[in-house]
């Protein structure tokens, strides 16, 4: 396996697969995510990473974009799949 490091973190180029979101609704009405692994949960997302507090998602369609967005960094090798604010903002999920 061959990794490049990066200030900004570890892409490996062992590439993942089988790595798929599934959208729920908090108890209050903000949306969150799941990360899963080979059909397991690999990442419990109930509220909006990189932000202080414990809200969700307003919008069901932003829960997906960041979601998606996760998926794709686990998938081509970047970990930790952080998301930032630029991220964040980028995507307008607030």
């Amino acid at each position: 396996m061959f990794q490049i490091i990066l200030i900004l973190g570890v892409i490996n180029l062992n590439i993942q697969k089988d790595v798929t979101f599934k959208i729920y609704k908090n108890a209050d009405k903000t949306f969150g995510y799941d990360i899963l692994k080979d059909s397991k949960i690999f990442i419990h997302q109930p509220t909006i990473p990189a932000m202080i507090g414990t809200k969700g998602f307003i919008q069901k369609k932003s829960a997906i974009n960041v979601a998606a967005l996760v998926v794709y960094k686990i998938e081509h090798g970047i970990l930790p799949p952080s998301v930032s604010h630029f991220e964040l903002d980028s995507l307008k999920a607030y």
